[in-house]
């Protein structure tokens, strides 16, 4: 198992990787099989694009949880990171980082997942 924080929002999560050793040997040679080391997490690995539907996360009230459109990017020349900017459901825009912004999934919206079947665990 490999342990890894989001360097773009902090978040701290663990991975199942079948063969820990060879996975830290390729990425991280210089770290021991188990440390926790850099990865993107779900929310902050899929790349944000204009037109694109984004909820609003890690931001506080009112804010959190709303779901809305990215309207404009603005990268920084010395690439550091970008700049979203999104129309709040009030029409205003409001200028985020990405830390603050994961890409929406319908699946969320859906149907809750069905409880376990007798004898899963």
């Amino acid at each position: 198992m490999a342990f890894l924080v989001c360097p773009t929002c902090g978040a701290e999560y663990h991975a199942l990787i079948s063969d820990p050793k060879t996975w830290y040997a390729e990425r991280y040679p210089d770290v021991a099989v188990g440390s926790v080391v850099p990865g993107l997490c779900f929310d902050c690995f899929p790349d944000l694009a204009v037109g694109d539907i984004v909820d609003i996360r890690n931001h506080g009230e009112p804010l959190d949880g709303q779901t809305v459109s990215v309207q404009k990017i603005v990268l920084d020349p010395a690439g550091c990171g970008a700049i979203y900017f999104v129309r709040l459901p009030n029409g205003r825009d409001r200028a985020l980082a990405r830390c603050n912004l994961s890409k929406h999934r319908e699946a969320l919206d859906a149907d809750p997942p069905a409880p376990p079947k007798d004898g899963y665990f």
